[in-house]
């Protein structure tokens, strides 16, 4: 496939408008095309999983595709902060791919699956924009995103051993520090250490981005 830049820009002006239009209605409405939208999601994935067994969802984005339904679905409270910041990480990356390097990354793989994806990857995002905008989220509740990096981390570890795709899977390589081994060969030890430090420090001020963008989008709105 190609002009998927192009594609995606337009799939995103789309969805634009549409987070536009059910940011004006009342919170019963919204919920319900929120619940649609991701229980689409849902399903696929489930078939998805069924058809392809051994697409085991390891990385953050394909076990958002059932994690984040399940969490609007059936209106689990408590994990709504997860649920955001697993949907801008996984959309807000998703897109930028998309938009400058898309074609590259996209061009062979099979029409069917690159429109599910940016439906899939359109759903999360607008979903995270909706709540943000229509909910508060505490700075505390960063704790919640703190243990669900941990979990994804240790749930991506558990079923390694049971994962048939021979791809690039991305989680691995951040876990493996593939980066470290690749441009730091001759001074593992330290390379190492300065990594996981820097890593864990990214990925626990990442945990504030989700407090920090519902206060701003409040303020705008």
């Amino acid at each position: 496939m190609g002009h998927l830049n192009l594609i995606s820009l337009i799939w995103l002006t789309f969805l634009f408008f549409y987070v536009k239009f059910i940011s004006k209605k009342d919170e019963a409405t919204r919920d319900r095309f929120l619940k649609a939208q991701l229980l689409l999601v849902l399903l696929y994935n489930i078939g998805i999983l069924f058809v392809f067994p051994w697409k085991l969802p390891v990385e953050l984005s394909t076990s958002s595709y059932f994690v984040v339904p399940i969490i609007v679905l059936f209106n689990i409270k408590y994990l709504k902060a997860w649920g955001v910041y697993a949907s801008i990480l996984t959309g807000f990356v998703y897109f930028v791919a998309m938009l400058t390097i898309g074609n590259f990354l996209y061009a062979d793989f099979p029409p069917y699956s690159v429109y599910t994806s940016m439906y899939n990857h359109g759903a999360l995002l607008t979903y995270a924009y909706i709540t943000l905008s229509t909910t508060r989220i505490y700075k505390s509740e960063r704790i919640i995103i703190w243990l669900g990096i941990i979990l994804s981390a240790i749930w991506a570890l558990i079923l390694r051993p049971f994962n048939a795709f021979t791809g690039r899977i991305f989680i691995y390589e951040v876990l493996n520090a593939y980066f470290v081994k690749d441009f730091f060969p001759n001074n593992m030890t330290i390379s190492y250490i300065i990594y996981y430090i820097f890593l864990v420090t990214i990925l626990l001020l990442s945990a504030n981005v989700v407090h920090l963008l519902n206060n701003k989008i409040n303020k705008q709105n």
